[in-house]
């Protein structure tokens, strides 16, 4: 995932997906997780595990069914915490609980199983070694910035949330974003708060949370809460 124009997916206000629960209000469905950022780029993991996943829809779990006019690849926009999903297809799922099909159609529908639990998270010390990376040449000025904003607060939870603050209350949403956004231009778009897009305020959120020793990586998705009549 590279920062720069959005390209002209942005401007087309063709639906994308349609997606339904009984008592779900809104979705945010997750496609890919990106760890390794350097010079306006996020590289996806390599040789991504996955694993079968039951076609067995559950009762007592929170059941539902996705629409998706657009495909992308094998990838399935897909709900936290889905236990079943059945289709015209085979699905695989990942770590990341992202979901996976082996087929690529035009049109992709499904039924699927979600628990509304919220998962556990425990990292090793290798992914929160890996979390915690800078770029090397911005890494002081990240450092510098974040201690900055965070000034004297020691408990991480309060310093995630300064942080997400600084970008709720001082930049705006543009998709006409002017400048380039490589390393240098990452750290230019935080001091000047620069107008940009989802892509950007993510990216820099994550290497401001990682300045401060909290692990950080970017998924990408959708937030789906667009209601449309029967």
């Amino acid at each position: 995932m590279r920062l720069g124009a959005p390209g002209s997916s942005a401007w087309d206000n063709r639906p994308v997906l349609e997606v339904s629960a009984p008592g779900i209000e809104g979705f945010y469905l997750k496609t890919q997780i990106f760890e390794d950022f350097d010079n306006g780029t996020w590289l996806e993991k390599n040789n991504i595990k996955k694993y079968p996943v039951s076609d067995a829809l559950l009762p007592q779990m929170v059941n539902g069914q996705m629409t998706m006019f657009s495909t992308f690849e094998e990838i399935i926009p897909t709900p936290t915490g889905i236990t079943a999903a059945k289709g015209n297809t085979i699905f695989l799922k990942s770590k990341d609980n992202i979901l996976y099909a082996n087929d690529k159609p035009r049109t992709r529908m499904l039924k699927f199983s979600m628990s509304q639990e919220s998962p556990s998270v425990a990292l090793t010390e290798g992914e929160r070694r890996k979390n915690t990376v800078l770029p090397g040449d911005i890494a002081p000025s990240l450092r510098e910035i974040s201690s900055l904003l965070v000034e004297n607060e020691t408990d991480n939870t309060v310093k995630a949330q300064i942080l997400q603050d600084f970008f709720l209350d001082h930049f705006k949403y543009t998709l006409n974003v002017n400048y380039v956004a490589d390393n240098e231009g990452l750290i230019k778009m935080i001091i000047e708060k620069r107008p940009a897009y989802c892509t950007y305020f993510a990216t820099a959120l994550a290497m401001l949370l990682r300045a401060q020793g909290i692990p950080a990586r970017v998924a990408t998705g959708f937030v789906v809460d667009e209601k449309i009549s029967p």
